[in-house]
């Protein structure tokens, strides 16, 4: 069964159960009012007629006489009354019920009733429904008649009604919650089934994207939104787009990533066999080519190196020994490195400020600040220069910029620079066959020390790469 069919059948069962609920509680509310009007009525019938009445034994006879001076009253109107001696025989009469109807409004146990009569003097009326054949039921309302004297029970006035207009009330009102809570049952099944399918349309676009993604390969398909999602389907949505955009760019970056490897691999594979085939031809070994393989064979090596690192910290298994490290000595040694690699073209400085401790691997870091110093360097003419600043920035951080005055980046190649294989052709022509991979390298190192890797750059002025990596905080301890 699909979730829409499961989400209809429980929204229109609870709502038929609500609704069940509710109409019995209107039912038995109306009923219970209708009765108790009723048992009011009868027991003021019952009063006028008590009120100034009298009651005795006939000595002859044995039998009570009841004086019931307004009795007459209730002759032609919607109330019955009849006065039962404690035997159960029907003394008298209203008129209204007829010369065949002899017999007790309500049959009673009038022993029991008696003896419970004579042990309480302050016997209350009671209340009763009589059925009788071929008529409809009779609300009954039976009092003890006491004699004043003896406060003896001599008979009992019984006041009744009819309850066929009750029932016809409590027919009606049946039809009417019955009708009305059937249309209503069915009235929300069809908004259940139109608000479920409005509901799970998203769903089902989502189901229908994701199988023609999976048919076609095609990565840049995306579920159709209307507006900005603001309930759990509509951020499902979101999400999946958001996943799919994510899955695109890893897959075309992987694509482009495979491509610039095949075309970083073809260069030096295509000089190695150049001078192999030359070598051939002139039939001896050439030093020159023999150099030229060596330098491209070094430089495939290092790419490969390379590829195994960034596969590495993308698996999170790239090795790390972080310690207490002091900046200090590591950016001296870049320094010295740096001018080494300058040989004098450019200037290279260090400055650092104030106590720089934080908790990495003294190798990596090395490697990505003498990256940084060594594309600095390759970038900046003669007579330029190349600063490394290293300083605290607060109590929580360590800021390490490195600068230089070379040709700098045009804007449009900024957000790009830390992609793999990428080149800024026209400002940083490749002078030792770089492959790219440098800062990607430098970005995923500093990231894994929980730091912060960014740029900027001005054309024509320079650019300045900073490092911000978290200072090491020393955990106070009491004695």
């Amino acid at each position: 069964m699909s979730i829409r069919a499961r989400l209809t059948l429980w929204y229109t069962g609870i709502l038929a159960m609500l609704l069940l609920l509710f109409g019995a509680s209107v039912y038995f509310a109306v009923s219970y009012i209708l009765l108790r009007q009723i048992d009011e009525s009868l027991a003021n019938a019952a009063s006028v007629m008590v009120g100034g009445s009298s009651v005795s034994l006939n000595p002859d006879t044995m039998r009570p006489v009841v004086n019931l001076p307004s009795f007459s009253v209730f002759q032609r109107s919607n109330i019955y009354a009849e006065v039962v001696d404690p035997a159960g025989k029907v003394r008298l009469a209203s008129q209204n019920l007829g010369d065949n109807f002899d017999q007790p409004l309500d049959v009673l146990d009038w022993e029991t009733l008696k003896k419970t009569a004579a042990q309480d003097l302050k016997l209350s009326a009671f209340i009763n429904t009589a059925n009788h054949t071929n008529a409809p039921p009779l609300r009954v309302y039976t009092r003890p008649l006491i004699q004043d004297e003896s406060g003896q029970t001599l008979g009992y006035l019984q006041v009744a009604t009819s309850l066929e207009e009750v029932e016809n009330a409590r027919r009606g009102l049946f039809l009417a919650l019955a009708w009305s809570g059937g249309v209503s049952v069915l009235l929300s099944a069809l908004i259940g089934v139109v608000t479920a399918w409005r509901a799970l349309q998203p769903v089902d676009r989502i189901t229908q994207t994701a199988r023609e993604i999976l048919q076609t390969g095609d990565l840049d398909r995306r579920v159709p939104m209307r507006s900005t999602p603001t309930d759990e389907v509509g951020r499902l949505a979101q999400a999946f787009n958001d996943m799919i955009e994510r899955l695109s760019r890893l897959f075309h970056a992987q694509q482009r990533m495979v491509a610039d490897i095949s075309h970083e691999l073809r260069t030096p594979l295509t000089v190695i066999r150049g001078n192999l085939d030359l070598m051939r031809v002139i039939g001896s070994t050439d030093i020159e080519s023999l150099d030229a393989m060596t330098r491209e064979a070094d430089r495939m090596t290092r790419m490969v190196s390379n590829i195994l690192l960034l596969s590495q910290v993308d698996a999170g298994v790239l090795p790390m020994q972080k310690q207490l490290l002091d900046l200090a000595p590591l950016i001296v040694d870049v320094e010295r490195s740096g001018k080494m690699l300058a040989n004098e073209r450019v200037k290279v400085v260090a400055n650092v400020c104030g106590n720089a401790q934080v908790l990495g691997d003294a190798d990596r870091l090395k490697q990505v600040f003498l990256n940084l110093v060594e594309n600095a360097i390759k970038h900046t003419p003669d007579g330029g220069w190349v600063s490394i600043d290293c300083d605290p920035q607060d109590a929580k951080t360590v800021r390490i910029a490195v600068s230089d005055t070379g040709l700098g980046i045009p804007a449009e190649d900024l957000p790009h620079v830390f992609e793999r294989f990428y080149r800024v052709d026209k400002s940083r022509t490749r002078v030792s066959g770089g492959a790219g991979l440098g800062l990607s390298i430098a970005q995923s190192i500093v990231h894994t020390h929980g730091g912060q890797m960014s740029v900027r750059s001005t054309p024509g002025k320079g650019t300045t790469f900073e490092v911000v990596l978290p200072a090491y905080q020393k955990s106070l301890t009491s004695n």
